[in-house]
């Protein structure tokens, strides 16, 4: 299994452009997605004590649309917003079958409190992970047209 690049916000260009530091001699390649994220305090084992993992909670994807030796650019995902007939048309469908809801579990205050300090704007130094999956589907994809 392939290890995941990761690195750091390097700087801010615009509202949907940011600079990574981690660029050619990481293995970034134009196009690769990586997820923003931000990292909460390790979790511990309630018997052991032992760190058993980190919680990354997903602020944003970006996609890198230029590689430097050391550094990236990447901007954040482009989207098709529906017009408003085929909002209207599709947003009564699922209506028409009822709509799933997920049941909130019985969580204590206090620890609620905790998980909501989590600040969800993007800032210099948060933390990039490559994403796998898109990756290893656009080389497969590379490979096929080669063949």
């Amino acid at each position: 299994m392939s290890q995941r690049i990761e690195g750091k916000i390097a700087a801010i260009i615009d509202k949907h452009t940011v600079a990574i530091n981690v660029g050619m001699k990481n293995g970034v390649n134009e196009g690769m997605k990586f997820k923003i994220v931000v990292e909460r305090e390790p979790v511990k084992d309630p018997d052991t004590g032992e760190e058993i993992g980190v919680i990354r909670i997903p602020k944003a994807t970006i996609k890198v649309i230029h590689v430097e030796n050391k550094m990236s650019i990447a901007e954040s995902l482009t989207y098709t917003v529906p017009s408003t007939f085929a909002t209207a048309i599709l947003g009564t469908l699922p209506s028409l079958y009822g709509r799933e809801e997920q049941k909130e579990l019985p969580i204590s205050e206090e620890d609620l409190k905790k998980a909501q300090t989590l600040d969800p704007t993007i800032k210099v130094g948060d933390k990039v992970i490559e994403v796998l999956s898109d990756r290893t589907i656009e080389q497969e994809s590379e490979e096929e047209d080669k063949e």
